[in-house]
């Protein structure tokens, strides 16, 4: 009788072995290969990522002062409304012409980095403003200033124009009636928060 109980016994306590402390343990096991094959991901990734920076580290180191203070002149490491305001006071100058007003952007104090969006993926280690210019003066000269700023070292991007055309009271010409066109354009200019 004894013979019979006694492999019932070791059945019923492998069983219970298995189900109460073998099955758990091996379902642990199995997560704690998963996670190793992320971190093993992860890592494979971080020494990539940091290859590629060092590539771009020795690239940047590469370039001559002279480019560097191009690269500066494009994308400046703060913004220079001043600077913005006087390269199109000129260029408007040298195409007859007339600038009205300025509509200067509010920018963050000296030192202090403008807020940004707090989700990680849209951050960016570059921020913009947008600078108002009234200018008064005829079509074909105001299509060249355009296109001096397009050769401009600095990054600008023309984001809005508005034209208002109104009949000149004071001067007509043989022809007829004399116009004023004046134009109100957005220029958005850009600068580093953060070093590359």
């Amino acid at each position: 009788m004894s013979q019979v109980i006694t492999p019932i016994l070791l059945l019923i306590a492998s069983l219970g072995l298995f189900f109460t402390y073998l099955k758990p343990a091996y379902g642990i096991l199995e997560e704690f290969q998963a996670q190793e094959k992320e971190i093993d991901k992860a890592i494979v990734d971080a020494e990539r990522l940091v290859k590629r920076y060092d590539d771009l580290l020795l690239q940047r180191n590469s370039l001559s002062s002279a480019n560097m203070k191009d690269l500066k002149k494009i994308l400046p490491d703060n913004i220079d409304v001043v600077g913005m305001i006087i390269d199109i006071s000129h260029l408007a100058g040298t195409h007859n012409l007339n600038i009205n007003s300025f509509d200067v952007p509010v920018l963050p104090v000296a030192g202090e980095a403008p807020k940004r969006n707090k989700n990680k993926e849209e951050a960016s280690p570059i921020a913009s403003a947008i600078l108002g210019v009234e200018i008064t003066g005829d079509y074909f000269d105001f299509k060249e200033l355009i296109s001096g700023l397009e050769r401009s070292m600095s990054l600008m991007d023309v984001v809005g124009i508005e034209i208002e055309v109104e009949e000149d009271k004071e001067d007509e010409n043989e022809d007829g009636k004399d116009y004023i066109i004046t134009y109100t354009v957005e220029l958005q200019g850009y600068w580093l928060i953060e070093e590359l």
